[in-house]
């Protein structure tokens, strides 16, 4: 009889204690909706008084200043990717504050001072298509280096718009590999193949945004109708499949991306995915790879194998387009200012 009558008392307790259990409303809820005109505004107004308490000083201005010749300085080493028997470039400064995509011959490297030959050159574009377009990267075909899987960020954003580039025109390939703006990845399998991690929607994103769905594009095709070749969970982070090119170790793999520090890596072969290892805490990459007991050594992920892989032609920060009174050297550090 006494746990009977505590027992009224408990069932007016629990929701006095659900009260105290739940979460308060998040004023700044209506943030998460990043590019909503009440987001952009908001961010503006922000920035406009951070601006002026920490732009107006002397010494701030004297800084800017410094930092800002020593980004557009010529005497800065150009770094590098070699594709094919040309070497490329992503280059930035006053003249370029977007960047310029170029390219040279190793005897002209050699030079103290080298004749580039333009690729891309990402001011003319954003003017041309009235695009706040900024460099994000490009994956050159392997094989024949004729071809690229050029990376637009708008603004300096995450999700980018992925389009087709002939090397040999240095033109856009009409009807080619194209994605929509979104945080998707794409890789070659060859001149006519590509893989694509697909976050285009909520049918295809993880609840990270990134991709969740892995198809085998042909070109010409829909991408709705590309086969699909591996599926995630919406709790996983990400999805993405590798083509390997290193000669006689040719390879499909797809990578499921566990947390943004571990995965899993599959052997694609027959249609058929069979697992390499166990999880591991950190990200597994292709270099020295065990396949049916054999050793193998070849990186195929580049700079990296996670939501985002980066590419050898990213420069050294993300742009973005600057408020009135903004330093333009945060917006070549990739401040959104």
């Amino acid at each position: 009889m006494k746990h009977l009558r505590l027992l009224p008392l408990a069932l007016l307790l629990v929701p006095l204690l659900s009260a105290f259990a739940a979460s308060p409303d998040d004023p700044y809820l209506w943030l998460e909706s990043v590019d909503a005109p009440r987001s952009m505004a908001w961010i503006k107004a922000q920035n406009k008084v951070s601006i002026a308490e920490l732009a107006s000083s002397p010494s701030f201005k004297a800084m800017d200043k410094r930092f800002l010749a020593i980004l557009d300085a010529e005497t800065r080493i150009p770094y590098v990717a070699k594709h094919g028997d040309r070497y490329y470039n992503l280059w930035r400064d006053a003249k370029h504050p977007r960047g310029l995509w170029r390219r040279t011959t190793l005897a002209e490297y050699r030079k103290a001072e080298p004749l580039w030959e333009p690729v891309l050159d990402l001011d003319s574009l954003a003017v041309t298509e009235k695009e706040n377009w900024f460099w994000a990267g490009a994956d050159v075909l392997p094989t024949d280096s004729s071809r690229a899987l050029v990376s637009l960020s708008r603004g300096g954003a995450d999700a980018n718009v992925v389009r087709e580039f002939d090397l040999v025109s240095k033109t856009f390939v009409k009807d080619g590999f194209e994605l929509p703006e979104s945080k998707s990845n794409i890789g070659w399998v060859d001149h006519d193949h590509t893989f694509v991690g697909l976050a285009i929607d909520s049918t295809t994103m993880t609840s990270s945004g990134y991709a969740r769905v892995v198809k085998l594009w042909t070109r010409g095709e829909p991408l709705s109708a590309a086969r699909q070749i591996y599926e995630d969970s919406r709790e996983d982070v990400y999805a993405g499949a590798q083509h390997d090119f290193s000669p006689g170790f040719e390879r499909d793999l797809v990578t499921h991306g566990v947390s943004f520090y571990s995965n899993e890596l599959f052997l694609l072969r027959g249609g058929e995915l069979s697992r390499r290892g166990e999880p591991e805490a950190r990200r597994r990459r292709t270099h020295g790879f065990d396949v049916d007991g054999v050793r193998h050594h070849g990186m195929i992920d580049r700079e990296g194998a996670g939501p985002r892989p980066r590419h050898a032609e990213h420069d050294e920060g993300r742009g973005c387009e600057s408020d009135s009174g903004a330093s333009r050297v945060a917006c070549r550090w990739g401040a959104t200012l």
